[in-house]
C-alpha cells in the first residue's frame, strides 16, 4: 500500500493526474471503500492546493481566473456529478461501488495504455461544444464522486480541448479540488466515525504523498515517465481486478 501511495504521488507530480484513484485504490486494501475515500480527502486537498498555485511566469493563461472561465461548464457539471456520486456511495450497494471502481479503473489504464500520441492533438470540434463538456463534466463527476476515478473521463476531453499542458494540469485539479471538498460535507458521518487506526493513518498518508508529490514535480521535466507509468498501470490493473474480485463477492 505505502509503495503505490508513493508511486501514486510522484505519478501525480509528474503528470497532473492519477492520485486520487492510486490513492483510493491503495487504501482500499486495507479499509472498506467509503473509508479509504474518506481518508485520502486532506492529502489530495493538499496535492491538489500544491499544483494550482501560480506558477513563476506569472502569464494570464497560468492563473486559475483564466482557466475558470474557459472550462466553467466542465467545472460546474463536475461538481452537480460529484454529489450524485458521493450520494450513490452512501446510498448503493457496496457490491456496486467496488464494480464501478473496477471499471473505471479498468478503462483508465487501457485508455492511457493503448491512446495514441495523435489522439492528444487538438480537436476543433470538442473546443466550444457545451454540450459535450456538460456530458464529460457530469460523468467525471459521478464516477469521481463515488470512486475517486474521475482522471481519465476529465482527461478525454481535455486533451481534445486543449494544447496547453498547464492548462490541462491546472482544469483537472481544481475539478479534483472541488470534488474533494463536496466529499468532505457529505462524508461527514464517515469522517467523524473513523476510529483510532484510521485517524493515524491520515497523518501518514498525507506526508507520504506530499513528500513524493515534490520528487513528481521535480523530475517533471527532465525524465521520460513512459515506462514508471506503464508500471503504475500495471500495478492499477491487478488492483481493478481485485476491487472487481470483491465486488462479484459482494453479489
Amino acid at each position: 500500500m505505502v509503495a503505490l501511495l508513493i508511486l501514486g504521488a510522484i505519478l501525480h507530480g509528474v503528470t497532473g493526474l492519477g492520485f486520487p484513484m492510486i490513492s483510493t485504490m491503495s487504501v482500499a486494501i486495507i479499509f472498506p471503500l467509503p473509508v479509504a475515500i474518506a481518508l485520502v480527502v486532506l492529502p489530495n486537498i493538499i496535492i491538489n492546493i500544491m499544483l494550482l498555485a501560480p506558477s513563476k511566469s506569472g502569464k494570464k493563461e497560468d492563473g486559475i481566473l483564466f482557466f475558470i472561465q474557459k472550462f466553467w461548464l466542465l467545472i460546474l457539471s463536475s461538481v452537480i456529478g460529484c454529489i450524485i456520486g458521493v450520494i450513490l456511495l452512501k446510498k448503493s450497494p457496496m457490491s456496486w461501488m467496488y464494480l464501478l471502481l473496477s471499471l473505471a479503473t479498468l478503462f483508465y489504464v487501457f485508455y492511457t495504455f493503448f491512446k495514441k500520441k495523435k489522439k492528444i492533438q487538438h480537436h476543433g470540434g470538442l473546443k466550444n461544444n457545451n454540450l459535450k463538456m456538460i456530458s464529460f463534466g457530469c460523468l467525471a463527476g459521478i464516477v469521481g464522486g463515488a470512486t475517486n476515478a474521475m482522471s481519465s473521463i476529465l482527461m478525454m476531453y481535455l486533451l481534445a480541448a486543449s494544447n496547453n499542458k498547464n492548462e490541462i494540469v491546472k482544469t483537472s485539479n481544481f475539478c479534483f479540488f472541488l470534488a474533494k471538498i463536496i466529499q468532505i460535507i457529505l462524508l461527514n458521518d464517515e469522517l467523524s466515525n473513523l476510529d483510532g487506526k484510521e485517524l493515524w493513518a491520515i497523518p501518514v498518508i498525507t506526508v507520504l504523498s506530499t513528500a513524493a508529490l515534490f520528487v513528481g514535480i521535480k523530475i517533471r521535466d527532465r525524465i521520460s515517465i513512459e515506462i514508471f507509468k506503464k508500471f503504475v498501470l500495471i500495478m492499477l490493473l491487478a488492483l481493478s481486478l481485485r476491487a472487481g474480485w470483491i465486488a462479484v463477492a459482494l453479489l
